[in-house]
């Protein structure tokens, strides 16, 4: 789970240029800030004006300023005598801050409020403002859609639709059978960008696998496709470690790495195994856009720079490992099919709120019928800090635990990136997993 990637600014490290001097022949640039409510790009009667919102006027290649100013009460701006010219309307970063969580510009054709304006005489640019309309239920996205590969995305606001974001990951150049067993939320958490996983079994005979990756509205507008692919990286990866290399330790993807046995693994974030792979895997494999984010990592070479890494992830990473056995002949006759048994218990929205975690949280998820549960707060070397559920028995639905960012001694933990573990066995004796990934600050 990434928490490094580039912010995207809006004004920064412009030069300053000389204000036109004013003449009969200047034009004019003016318009309003105000709430779109109905969406229609046209401020209508009861639409309230948006006041103290600054506005830059820059060069066409959004590199000088040329001016700057602020609505007014009124929500009114205006730059006079500027000369005729093609110019970019922009709002200052910190005015947008306050605004881009929970509002989207109506008239600016993006996300982001910024517009181009060629000005001959006079040009009126308005920067309309609508409410961004949110599910926080998981089961009624706003929008849903499942891929012929079996891939399911949800998005949880009226902004990106769940088609854009399928369409984008289809951009990248690695998505295989490992789409059927993933889904994608997006803006469903406030914020929050992670994967968790469920998976039967154990080391030599794991199964039914499946990860749920999330991310987050502000991720998006940061850094676009980044974030997506990271998350996505993490389900991609996990699955092939469990379900192909049955190695959850990724032993194989570390000495291709190079980093083996390095006493830096686990240490950090970025060090992570895990958001180690997952890196590699947006560097290599996701669009331009996603790959041009700076690796997390600073102290290792870029992914593209490892001699074999990417034939190995293409390749070997996703083949069974030499001396797996051979899959059983069928008999000849078959039998006659038995009775299907009853579904696994499956795990679901594994998360621990608030996120980050300052002074305390709350691990919480659901479970899909009954079953007798264990719950630990680990560190990023998958060390039990603490435990919170042990040997629990639960009849499903919604299971939740506090957590006093203590470990098992009754010391306050550090800041760092720690994993919240659930382990569930069934009536039948069937195990399940799941963990999530969290932040102390």
């Amino acid at each position: 789970m990434q928490r490094l990637l580039p912010r995207l600014v809006l004004c920064a490290a412009l030069s300053l240029v000389a204000a036109p001097v004013a003449d009969a022949a200047a034009s004019t640039i003016s318009g309003a800030v105000y709430q779109d409510l109905n969406a229609n790009r046209v401020q209508d009667s009861g639409e309230a004006p948006i006041a103290n919102q600054g506005i830059y006027l820059l060069t066409a290649d959004g590199q000088s300023q040329v001016a700057y100013t602020s609505s007014d009460a009124n929500g009114r701006y205006g730059f006079p005598a500027v000369a005729d010219g093609t110019y970019r309307l922009q709002y200052d970063q910190a005015s947008w801050w306050g605004l881009r969580h929970d509002w989207v510009p109506t008239t600016t054709g993006s996300l982001f409020p910024r517009m181009t304006v060629t000005v001959s005489g006079s040009a009126v640019a308005d920067f309309g403002w609508r409410a961004i309309n949110r599910s926080t239920d998981i089961y009624m996205p706003i929008s849903s859609y499942t891929g012929a590969n079996g891939l399911r995305v949800k998005s949880y606001d009226d902004v990106v639709t769940a088609k854009e974001l399928y369409d984008d990951l289809m951009q990248g150049t690695l998505v295989g059978s490992e789409a059927s067993a993933a889904t994608l939320l997006f803006d469903f958490s406030d914020n929050t960008d992670m994967v968790s996983l469920s998976v039967s079994g154990s080391s030599g005979s794991f199964s039914n696998y499946s990860a749920t990756a999330q991310v987050g509205y502000l991720a998006w507008l940061d850094g676009a496709d980044q974030m997506l692919f990271h998350e996505y990286g993490h389900a991609w990866s996990l699955y092939y470690a469990y379900s192909v290399q049955q190695d959850e330790t990724l032993a194989a993807y570390l000495n291709a790495r190079g980093v083996a046995g390095n006493a830096l693994l686990d240490s950090s974030h970025a060090w992570n195994r895990r958001e180690l792979i997952a890196e590699d895997y947006r560097q290599l494999f996701g669009t331009p856009t996603a790959q041009a984010a700076a690796q997390e990592n600073r102290d290792l070479p870029r992914a593209a720079d490892v001699p074999g890494l990417r034939d190995f992830l293409t390749t070997t990473f996703r083949q069974p490992p030499p001396g797996s056995p051979a899959p059983a002949p069928a008999p000849d006759p078959a039998p006659a099919p038995a009775p299907a048994p009853a579904p696994a218990v499956t795990i679901a929205q594994l998360a621990m709120s608030p996120a980050p975690v300052k002074t305390s949280g709350t691990a919480s998820f659901s479970l899909s019928g009954p079953a007798t549960v264990t719950v630990s707060v680990r560190d990023a070397k998958g060390t039990v800090v603490r435990t919170l559920l042990q040997g629990a028995t639960s009849q499903g639905g919604t299971v939740s635990s506090g957590w006093d960012r203590k470990n098992q001694r009754g010391q306050r933990v550090k800041s760092g990136s720690y994993t919240v573990a659930v382990d569930a066995t069934d009536a039948a004796g069937r195990r399940v997993s799941a963990v999530a990934g969290f932040s102390v600050v």
